[in-house]
Parts: C-alpha cells; sequence; structure tokens
C-alpha cells in the first residue's frame, strides 16, 4: 500500500534523503504528491531532480488541502518546523520531522500540545542509532558486557571542509539553527542517552567561535563567488545547480563567508552530563579540526 508524503522545504536533505529514495527504491510503499517552498523556482528543481512528477506551492495549507497527504516530511530551515509540523497535524497528518524537532521550549512544548489534541504521529528518526558500529555498541552494553554504564567521554571533530559548510550557510546564525548543540549535536547527545540508557539530570556547557564568524576573519564580500579575495576558504559554487541558479528569489545561497557579521553560533563546545541512573558524560565538539572522526570511551562498574 502506497503512502502520500508531502514536503515542508525544498532542500537538499528533502531531496536526497526522502524524495529520491520514494522514487528510485520504495515506490511500492510511498509516493511524493507535493512539495511546498517560499521559493518556487527551487521547488521546481526539487521535483525534476526526484525523478517524479508532483505540484509545487508556496502555500502550505494549500498543498495538504489539494495534495491530501498521509504524512508531511519536514525539512526546512530549523528554526519554522514548528509551524509546519502543528499545522500538519491540525490539518489531518502524521508527521516526519527533521531532527531536530524545533529550536526552544516554548516551540517543543506547543508541539507536544497540538500531539496530543490531535492523536496525530510525529517522527524525528536518529539514523546513526540504524549504524552497525553504534548498533554493536548498545548491544554489547545491553548485554551487560561492561556491567552499569558508569562514565561516557564523547569527542567530536569536524574537519574545516565538514565545519565551515555549516557556516556557509543559515546554520551559522543562531536565530534560524540555535547553534551546532542542536543541529549537529543532537545525533551525538542521542548516541550518548541510548547508550547510558537513562535521561539527563543536570548539564552544563561551554561555547566559543575560535575559527568563524566576524571576530576571527575579514568579510570582504557576503559569498565567495562575488568575493575577490580567494581565501583559503573559497568555495567554487559556479557548477551549482541547487541554489544559485535561483537566488534571485531570496538572497540565498550555500557558499556564504564564514567570516560575515550575522554568524553568532559557536564553533568549539564542551559538555557535562549528569543521568538519572548516575552515568556521567563528557562531550566535545570542534567544528574546525585539521581530523574529521569521533572518539568514544565508555566505562563501567565490570570494564
Amino acid at each position: 500500500m502506497q503512502k502520500r508524503y508531502a514536503f515542508a522545504g525544498a532542500s537538499r536533505r528533502g531531496l536526497h534523503s526522502y524524495a529520491k529514495p520514494m522514487v528510485q527504491t520504495y515506490t511500492d510503499v510511498a509516493i511524493p504528491v507535493g512539495v511546498y517552498d517560499t521559493n518556487a523556482k527551487r521547488s521546481h528543481q526539487f521535483v525534476q531532480m526526484s525523478g517524479e512528477n508532483f505540484p509545487v506551492y508556496t502555500d502550505f495549507e494549500t498543498m495538504i488541502r489539494e495534495s491530501k497527504p498521509d504524512t508531511v516530511i519536514v525539512t526546512c530551515v530549523d528554526a519554522f518546523h514548528h509551524d509546519y509540523v502543528i499545522k500538519a497535524m491540525e490539518m489531518g497528518c502524521d508527521v516526519i520531522c527533521e531532527k531536530h524537532l524545533t529550536t526552544d521550549a516554548d516551540k517543543a512544548n506547543a508541539i507536544i500540545r497540538a500531539q496530543k489534541e490531535t492523536g496525530k504521529d510525529v517522527i524525528v528518526t536518529f539514523n546513526c542509532r540504524y549504524m552497525p558500529f553504534f548498533v554493536k555498541v548498545k548491544e554489547l552494553l545491553a548485554s551487560g558486557a561492561i556491567g552499569d554504564v558508569v562514565s561516557i567521554h564523547l569527542e567530536w571533530m569536524l574537519d574545516f571542509d565538514h565545519g565551515t559548510s555549516y557556516y556557509r550557510r543559515w546554520n551559522g546564525e543562531m536565530k534560524y539553527s540555535q547553534g551546532l548543540q542542536l543541529h549537529k549535536c543532537t545525533h551525538h547527545f542521542d548516541l550518548a542517552n541510548w547508550f547510558a540508557g537513562s535521561e539527563p539530570e543536570t548539564v552544563f556547557a561551554f561555547g566559543d567561535r575560535r575559527a568563524y564568524g566576524p571576530e576571527n576573519g575579514k568579510s570582504p564580500a557576503r559569498y565567495c563567488h562575488e568575493c575577490s579575495d580567494h581565501c583559503k576558504f573559497y568555495t567554487n559554487i559556479s557548477k551549482d545547480r541547487y541554489f544559485l541558479p535561483f537566488k534571485d528569489v531570496d538572497g540565498y545561497t550555500h557558499d556564504q563567508c564564514i567570516y560575515r557579521d550575522a554568524i553568532d553560533v559557536q564553533d568549539v563546545l564542551a559538555v557535562n552530563v549528569r543521568y538519572q541512573n548516575r552515568a556521567l558524560l563528557s562531550y566535545s565538539l570542534n567544528a574546525a579540526s585539521p581530523y574529521e572522526g569521533s572518539r568514544f570511551y565508555i566505562s563501567g562498574t565490570k570494564g
């Protein structure tokens, strides 16, 4: 049986993680029936690149009424997730929302209220839980191989290529993402909670900007493609088919200067957590590392 899916946000995540797999692999159970975005030109590109033909909308409620989806997939800018999650449920749809669900407690509580009132499902899937390595770690912990979890040390490093990608986009501005501690570290905190087998009781953290933003460099132009100063972080998007051709609509591309004034998201974080079951977590993120990767250390009462 095919379920009908509509998209709130013509993002690359929506295209490559959901729409294209539906069309290429899961046609027996899923069909895309509409996409909503404020940038209609990008939405048309979303449809073309998906390999299927379905309508483009610039009004979200009209899309719901006309395309009649079973489920809405929310893949827009993080700060606006709640608008579409809540409205979709109110209009009778289940929701799959990209992590993180939303950006502050008020929005989260509004989503919880709407879910209770409508009885619809809201799903946020953390894909790290399905990666073979992490699955094996969880299996070992669940088997009691090291006894009760006492402490977890988790260190995550993003190299300059990966790290700068967040600051070239809207993710580098708190008003849109509320920082990497939500947008990126959500995966890591979910893993830590899963491994600890408990929920946080006490949390404190420090953060700083040591690589990106106006305090760490000069911004001769807002975009790399308009900049004459080809610094070591210059990126060439001249062959881009998804953002640059449609910049005239909303001014958005993914080659914004990593030193621009609007950047206010931390690029280095340190977090300590005490869980309800007494397990402890020490976590760090560095989004400007020469090395890409992570390190895990988990200690238990038996090893």
